[in-house]
């Protein structure tokens, strides 16, 4: 279930971090610091409470809620959405605080969208042509039945052969587009 994913996934994550950057070693002094909540300006707020607002929103419900959307959307389109928050996080820190992107961070925004878009194209591709091809067998199926009551209906007064004759000769399947 995605709850419990998401609750293993934070323990080895914090498990992880515990061994790469040793919490007990952190300067816990600096989490009463008062800090503006935007970049220059704006409120202070103690460290400690930017941090939680950083682990809870910025960590934990965005990652639970991207856990349940794939169980709406599917992994295949959830994976191919997922490659845009790079971009989304650059266009809101554009906005939001004024951050400037260089010529190779626009240029791989660009083709991050490009994928998307080539990746989306191919995805609705795929599903008209197994719409097409369900759509073909049910004409098939169709042509079939009535071939074969058809054929069972064939004149006694005509010979076997001139019935199988006719038969084969309603075998074909009806032109694209006919309603036959």
């Amino acid at each position: 279930s995605a709850p419990s994913l998401l609750m293993w996934a934070m323990i080895f994550a914090g498990l992880g971090w515990s061994v790469l950057k040793p919490w007990w070693n952190f300067p816990w002094s600096l989490m009463m610091k008062d800090i503006p909540l935007l970049v220059d300006h704006g409120p202070l707020l103690p460290a400690w409470v930017l941090v939680l607002y950083v682990a809870f929103v910025g960590t934990t419900l965005s990652f639970g809620l991207v856990l349940a959307s794939v169980a709406r959307v599917g992994a295949q389109r959830n994976s191919i959405l997922g490659a845009a928050e790079p971009v989304f996080a650059a266009v809101i820190a554009f906005l939001l605080i004024g951050e400037s992107l260089n010529a190779w961070q626009l240029v791989g925004g660009s083709l991050i969208v490009v994928a998307i878009v080539v990746g989306e194209t191919a995805a609705l591709r795929a599903h008209r042509h197994e719409a097409e091809g369900k759509d073909r067998q049910a004409r098939l199926r169709e042509h079939a039945a009535r071939r074969s009551v058809q054929c069972t209906r064939f004149d006694e007064r005509k010979s076997r052969a001139e019935a199988v004759s006719a038969c084969r000769a309603t075998a074909r399947p009806a032109p694209r587009g006919s309603r036959g």
